[in-house]
């Protein structure tokens, strides 16, 4: 049930936030909460109850409500989590811990947005409500989809793990997912270290060079749009990578900054039957090659639960201008200033508007 954790507590806030007079509030805290319990479940298999007790905190308190109806709610934490904020932020790079509190340590850092300036994620999980909140009619066609999938026909539960592990079932929602990890650019490059002298687009770099590759930037270039000034370097490019590039991927046909699903969808032009194309493009959010995340498999699974879990629930209205900004903040990777969700039933008006 830790996947349901939002559903819950975002009911409980956007409750006291219209009862204030708010249309949204910020989401921002709300992932400590489920770090902590989710972390401590896996590594103890008992929580810190941080979730239960936000909830209960919402209850006996009121929200700070901003001039553009934007709600802020500043909770007490438990001890425990005070203790292990305060414990991680005094945690050095050169600290030595035990494996089971060094697990730990890499999943509050991995999970919890903004937390300390060695933040590390493998996605960037406001972001994902940030790009569907501005796209009603893709996340009216991805309920669509999941409504086929959920075996039972709920739609108050949270998805299992078999219900996500079938992309021919949900082309739809691996669009999705995919998309917002190419938009997000939580990790705008990654390093490697030449071992040997290498010849590279007409240059040579020598043994021992660090190589920064910024994957975000060349993934956004890499269109047609670009593609004149991108082929002029194919005179230095193997025969393959002239006709293929990288991978066997196409250059992108529609606009880098636009946030469309679709572009990862194949269409059967007999059946139209579609399908997922995971490489319809250049997307690498969890770099690439023998040295790539290896938490990518784990961290796509919790993903798709994870959006699939809180579309089933919410539609995500829009939010104020003024509070729906992407301007993004970098430390060790990349997070939005912004973080601002207005969750209403699929019954309400402004779900059920064309």
């Amino acid at each position: 049930m830790l996947k349901f954790w939002r559903v819950n507590l975002w009911k409980a806030k956007m409750e006291k936030a219209e009862a204030n007079g708010a249309t949204c509030f910020s989401c921002e805290d709300d992932f400590k909460y489920a770090t902590l319990d989710a972390i401590l479940s896996a590594t103890t298999g008992k929580t810190a109850a941080a979730v239960e007790n936000a909830i209960s905190e919402i209850a006996r308190s009121d929200p700070v409500v901003d001039e553009y109806g934007g709600a802020t709610f500043h909770l007490r934490s438990l001890p425990i989590c005070d203790a292990v904020t305060y414990l991680f932020q005094s945690i050095g790079d050169t600290v030595s811990l035990p494996p089971t509190l060094t697990y730990i340590y890499q999943q509050y850092l991995r999970w919890t947005p903004t937390f300390n300036k060695h933040y590390k994620t493998a996605v960037d999980t406001v972001n994902q409500m940030k790009f569907l909140t501005e796209a009603p009619d893709i996340q009216r066609a991805l309920r669509k989809e999941l409504l086929g999938v959920v075996t039972d026909g709920s739609e108050g539960r949270p998805v299992t793990f078999d219900e996500m592990m079938s992309p021919e079932k949900t082309p739809y929602l691996e669009a999705v997912v995919a998309e917002i990890l190419r938009l997000s650019i939580v990790a705008g490059g990654s390093t490697r270290q030449t071992t040997q002298q290498i010849d590279f687009l007409g240059h040579t770099i020598p043994a021992g060079t660090m190589l920064v590759y910024l994957s975000g930037l060349a993934c956004f270039n890499a269109s047609v749009e670009n593609e004149e000034r991108l082929r002029s370097f194919d005179s230095k490019r193997t025969e393959t990578l002239q006709k293929n590039g990288p991978g066997s991927r196409e250059l992108w046909k529609t606009p880098t900054d636009q946030f469309e699903p679709e572009r990862w969808i194949n269409v059967d032009s007999a059946t139209g039957k579609k399908t997922f194309d995971p490489k319809a493009g250049f997307s690498f959010p969890f770099g690439f090659g023998l040295r790539a995340c290896p938490g990518k498999q784990l961290a796509m699974l919790e993903l798709k639960i994870y959006i699939a879990t809180l579309n089933l629930a919410f539609f995500l209205d829009r939010t104020p201008q003024e509070l729906s900004s992407h301007r993004a903040g970098m430390k060790l990777s990349r997070f939005p200033l912004q973080a601002y969700v207005s969750p209403k039933p699929w019954n309400s008006a402004s779900a059920m508007a064309s």
